[in-house]
């Protein structure tokens, strides 16, 4: 039951909840007194019925305005909210709502309340909407987790779409960066969206449901921390060996878990200023327990244990390639400023981005989830060149990372790839300048080792919708393909040809890469 109210500073609503036959007060989040009437609610909710049949708290005396003491509730709900909801449940006219935005706030308290007719209506009033605002109408229905609106909105999402083009969607329509519509949803409601959409317009059906469940968060097995633990020369021992040459470990390093492994003070507080100003805490309060002072981390035990292995000399071999854990390792590192040990762990992070499409894709999620912005980028500059059709994607991280992350990149991957096709027909028009520049006017203009040159450029375009690092391999397919020039008088000298061509083949490369740097990465 919500906690009875003890503010003096309120105000009652307007009618008709305003009633001396009230039996209950509903106090509103600013503090608008509801006097309403528990019959009504409890017909109206199970959640009220339920609430109603537990002893009531009393008004305060020095609070009672009117002639009778009536239980006060707080309820979680706006004045404005509340009004309009409880008009659902009263026998007066119902009120007038008049934005997709209006319904929101009073649909999710009708569901709160388990009020069966009033939801009921209240999405009958959404939908109502769903031609002018579509996008919107769907995102509601995410947030509320109603199936079959998310669907409405889906679907007249696409049948707002120019017809007769049925091009995949890489992004959502209709978003700016100032669109409410992405707040609270996640990139898995954003994928499921987009996918509906793109299936639908393909003719073939949708498959799967636009809700699901969010994933558990990942934690490490027992055994693979065991593992780790064993592999550090100072776990679980008294004391070193009398022949090395590190003294015995004297702090406990204790993991969010509650994994504890023994290490030195001197190595941590020489790896971190931030370590070392707590550990000189700990040793000031053990020094009068005479115990072995324990350091707590809020970090996992695998994250803690690779930070420890690093900060004892280990190079980045020892770290894994599981993007989630490079993360987090970096992230702690990061954190408590152990500038050290990060570049070790930038170098692993950033080769095994490069080495598959899938790591880049989780570097970028999962460094947008830990909130390091400029690693976001860079995995996001990486998938430039890995993935072709990154909005077809699906990841086990979804529902942990927000819609509006996951808008971002595909908005910057599609920039990315139109700045590219851009450069490349500006690149085959200067090229046809360059070699027609010579022709004598009115001559033939057929030139066919030139034009092989223009033929390519159309061949690259087609081929990068499926490699989109294809342009990097430019050079030598030109020289392949294109490097033979035919003699012919009224073009340029197979020499000046060679020469433009080779100008022209190692540019090109060179002039996509600054062509994609001009993007702007948006926060």
């Amino acid at each position: 039951m919500p906690p009875a109210s003890t503010s003096l500073a309120s105000t009652d609503a307007q009618p008709p909840f305003d009633q001396p036959s009230a039996d209950i007060t509903l106090r509103a989040s600013d503090s608008i007194d509801f006097h309403v009437h528990s019959q009504i609610l409890s017909q109206a909710s199970p959640v009220f019925a339920t609430m109603f049949e537990l002893p009531q708290p009393k008004a305060p005396a020095a609070a009672a305005e009117v002639p009778v003491s009536r239980p006060v509730v707080d309820v979680a709900e706006d004045s404005t909210t509340l009004d309009t909801l409880l008009r659902f449940c009263y026998p007066v006219k119902n009120p007038t709502l008049g934005s997709a935005e209006a319904v929101e706030p009073v649909l999710k308290a009708a569901l709160k309340y388990d009020m069966g007719w009033a939801t009921e209506q209240l999405t009958g009033r959404l939908l109502a909407f769903v031609q002018s605002s579509p996008l919107r109408v769907w995102a509601i229905g995410c947030r509320t987790k109603l199936e079959e609106v998310a669907r409405r909105g889906a679907e007249a999402i696409v049948q707002s779409l120019p017809e007769g083009d049925n091009a995949e969607l890489r992004v959502l329509p209709g978003i700016s960066r100032a669109s409410t519509d992405l707040e609270d949803l996640s990139f898995g409601d954003y994928q499921r969206c987009l996918s509906y959409i793109n299936r639908r317009r393909a003719g073939l059906d949708p498959l799967s449901l636009l809700l699901r469940n969010s994933y558990p968060r990942r934690y490490s097995s027992d055994d693979s921390v065991a593992e780790l633990m064993a592999e550090l020369p100072f776990h679980d021992i008294p004391a070193l060996d009398p022949g090395s040459s590190l003294p015995s470990p004297d702090i406990i390093c204790m993991s969010s878990e509650g994994f504890a492994v023994r290490a030195h003070q001197s190595i941590l507080s020489l790896h971190s200023p931030m370590l070392q100003k707590r550990i000189t805490g700990l040793k000031n309060a053990a020094s009068k327990s005479k115990t072995i002072p324990t350091l707590r981390i809020k970090e996992p035990a695998d994250v803690l244990l690779y930070l420890l292995t690093l900060c004892y000399g280990e190079g980045g071999d020892c770290l894994p390639y599981d993007m989630h854990v490079l993360t987090s390792v970096l992230h702690a590192a990061k954190a408590y400023r152990m500038d050290r040990i990060i570049p070790a762990i930038e170098s692993r992070w950033l080769s095994a981005a490069i080495m598959d499409p899938s790591l880049a894709y989780s570097a970028y999620l999962q460094a947008e989830i830990a909130g390091l912005k400029g690693y976001a980028k860079v995995a996001a500059r990486i998938m430039v060149d890995t993935v072709a059709r990154p909005y077809a994607w699906h990841s086990s991280l979804c529902d942990r990372v927000t819609a509006h992350i996951w808008h971002r990149f595909l908005t910057y991957h599609d920039s990315c790839q139109t700045a590219i096709h851009e450069e490349l027909r500006w690149a085959k028009d200067r090229w046809e300048k360059t070699v027609l520049d010579g022709q004598s006017k009115g001559a033939n203009r057929s030139m066919p080792n030139a034009t092989r040159v223009s033929d390519y450029m159309g061949q690259l375009e087609i081929r990068l919708k499926d490699n989109p690092s294809a342009y990097r391999d430019c050079v030598s397919e030109i020289f392949s393909h294109c490097s033979q020039p035919t003699p012919n008088p009224l073009y340029l000298s197979a020499e000046k040809y060679a020469s433009a061509l080779y100008e022209f083949a190692t540019t090109l490369p060179q002039k996509i890469e600054e062509a994609i740097d001009q993007v702007e990465w948006k926060y």
